[in-house]
């Protein structure tokens, strides 16, 4: 949250980390599970299920299990989109809210089955690397509005000081986002988006299985392309608009061999080290493709 200089009060920056959605996805207020839809922990093995999670051995898992586990995590984010209510509700009463410029955003995405995968820091399909992201700026962001172009979590701090009025000085990279919600008549430019994760988790929540345990992974998101480089020098395409689920793997088509080169230029160009990937950016940045919304108040962060 960044807030505008008034007469009342100095701005002020307040970066706020809502960890509620992370395992073992039970809500910090458990007498909520009763009031929320979904199948609920009932046994001592639901609740051993969710609180041992991430170390579990998930090859045993049944679709009741799996069922459980989604369930709670969109528990989980319900219970989060009703502390950012909140947070709105306070910045309301305080008369800040006016004056406030809110983003609600997430690190990462969580694998819930995908691909056989479950947790975080384990690959780059699309599930770990497709976040929400709101932009609140009252006077600033239309209300209601959705960006159906992927944009990157990087160019954020450019958003905030363009908002702020601050951009001539910004010592950020990236760009503003404020072109996609401007109302120009030309479209906005979607850069390519490149992704890394060089190392798996402390304790692979997939018992090996993850894909970065054989390496580090390059994802580049081009051209609605989805373009990823595995450690083992294996590497995949989906077509990024349409095969949301990234079930058709179209690397080996022959009529896709003239993409695959050009992204493999680009994922190259954009790995190296010392050299930028866009005008303007760091090196080896990692972007998470997200949707960008902007929003009157809070709402259900879902998977998207």
């Amino acid at each position: 949250m960044a807030r505008l200089a008034v007469a009342s009060s100095p701005p002020y920056f307040a970066f706020l980390n809502y960890y509620d959605a992370h395992h073992p996805y039970l809500t910090p207020e458990p007498h909520q599970e009763e009031e929320l839809r979904g199948r609920q922990p009932k046994s001592p093995a639901d609740y051993k299920l969710l609180r041992k999670w991430w170390d579990l051995d998930k090859k045993g898992l049944t679709p009741t299990d799996l069922e459980l586990v989604r369930d709670s995590y969109d528990r989980c984010l319900t219970y989060l989109d009703d502390q950012i209510g909140r947070l709105f509700k306070e910045l309301t009463r305080r008369g800040e809210l006016d004056d406030t410029i809110v983003i609600v955003t997430a690190d990462h995405g969580e694998h819930l089955g995908e691909q056989r995968l479950y947790g975080h820091g384990c690959s780059l399909y699309r599930p770990e690397l497709h976040v929400p992201l709101l932009v609140f700026a009252p006077g600033a962001v239309p209300t209601g509005q959705v960006v159906k172009a992927p944009v990157s979590l990087r160019d954020l701090p450019a958003t905030v000081v363009d908002l702020l009025g601050l951009a001539a000085d910004s010592p950020f990279p990236g760009r503003s986002l404020a072109a996609a919600w401007s109302g120009a008549p030309a479209p906005f430019p979607v850069d390519s988006l490149l992704s890394e994760v060089e190392l798996p988790p402390e304790a692979d929540p997939n018992g090996g299985r993850s894909p970065v345990c054989r390496g580090p992974m390059l994802s580049l998101v081009a051209d609605g392309w989805h373009y990823i480089r595995n450690g083992d020098g294996r590497e995949e395409l989906y077509d990024f608009e349409h095969d949301t689920d990234e079930t058709h793997d179209l690397a080996g088509s022959a009529d896709k061999a003239e993409v695959m080169r050009t992204l493999r230029a680009r994922i190259t160009e954009g790995s190296e080290p010392g050299r930028p990937f866009h005008k303007g950016a760091a090196p080896k940045a990692f972007d998470s493709p997200a949707r960008l919304a902007t929003r009157r108040s809070s709402t259900a962060a879902k998977r998207l």
